[in-house]
């Protein structure tokens, strides 16, 4: 039997805490206020299943929302929210937002999928058109725009973050004497534009052809994207893939070549807002044959080429070398 003492010290033992909400298991209606939940007035509720013609609203989800229109949590919610319209949490997300227009959470542990993204922070993946986040995404954006305070990782045709900037770069290569262009980098992955020229022709006894009084000169118009492997704070490793169009000689008319390269770069940050970057290059370009479009660049550089049906390949290494700031 239990002594005295004990059952004392039960008896004094706190009772648990109520649960301040209240369960209701399923949820369905056209809207809040003509639904099950509806009839919880002035009550915090907490669902696992809430579907809806027009929206839904609860307090706590935990499990899955599903509406024509919206979806509305105002607290957190573990689980799916899907939506045709729109997917609001205020608190923190923890599982997947799948909206037809526009998602939001305060916060988010998992996926968001819609045209408009919107978060506070992130620990997962936004991919919509447009992303966009207040605080960090620790993890990937992947869209049309993106925009974040600081991002692990953002694919996107134009990724912009607060911490990383818009960084011009001038840089000269085996294809183009000048290049510049802009860097829009994440913490691990950048995006890049840029233009070129090559202003030398490559003149060679006899000169008969068009090609061989244009060689070597060109305008060139691209953009890439790579992923940057910090070694230490000055110190970092990049590699990207970019593609081009060049021209046959200084003139931005046909006949066109494309050309693609593959960089492998390591730089050094010698102050805040400078540093030096250069490495490898290979390059394959890609003309019709009855075009004739010169090989832009210096003609030293050793390559191949050959012919496909009506097109001309050519593949060459190369190298590349320029600032940051």
């Amino acid at each position: 039997m239990p002594s005295p003492a004990t059952a004392v010290e039960a008896s004094a033992a706190p009772a648990p805490p109520a649960d301040p909400y209240v369960h209701v298991p399923f949820d369905i209606g056209l809207f809040p206020s003509l639904s099950i939940n509806g009839s919880h007035r002035d009550q915090k509720i907490r669902n696992t299943i809430s579907m809806a013609a027009g929206w839904t609203r609860t307090d706590r989800l935990e499990g899955a929302a599903g509406a024509m229109g919206a979806t509305v949590v105002d607290e957190d919610a573990r689980g799916i929210t899907m939506a045709l319209g729109a997917n609001l949490t205020r608190g923190e997300h923890r599982g997947i937002q799948a909206g037809g227009i526009y998602n939001h959470a305060g916060s988010l542990r998992g996926v968001q999928f819609g045209l408009v993204d919107h978060v506070d922070q992130a620990h997962g993946v936004q991919m919509g058109l447009v992303n966009v986040a207040r605080g960090r995404i620790r993890g990937v954006q992947f869209g049309l725009i993106n925009y974040a305070e600081e991002a692990d990782a953002s694919f996107a045709l134009i990724p912009v973050t607060k911490k990383g900037g818009v960084r011009p770069e001038v840089w000269t290569s085996d294809v183009a004497a000048i290049n510049v262009g802009i860097r829009l980098p994440a913490n691990y992955t950048y995006a890049f534009f840029a233009g070129g020229v090559h202003p030398i022709a490559r003149h060679q006894p006899p000169v008969t052809t068009q090609e061989q009084r244009q060689g070597g000169m060109a305008l060139m118009a691209g953009m890439g994207f790579g992923a940057h492997l910090p070694v230490n704070d000055d110190v970092g490793i990049d590699g990207d893939l970019s593609g081009w169009v060049v021209t046959s000689g200084l003139r931005a008319a046909p006949p066109l070549a494309n050309l693609a390269m593959l960089r492998a770069m390591l730089s050094w940050q010698l102050r805040p807002h400078l540093a030096v970057w250069g490495g490898p290059t290979v390059n394959v370009m890609v003309d019709r044959t009855d075009d004739g479009v010169p090989r832009p660049g210096y003609r030293w550089v050793a390559g191949s080429s050959y012919e496909v049906e009506g097109f001309r390949i050519r593949w060459w290494p190369g190298f590349a070398a320029g600032l940051r700031f």
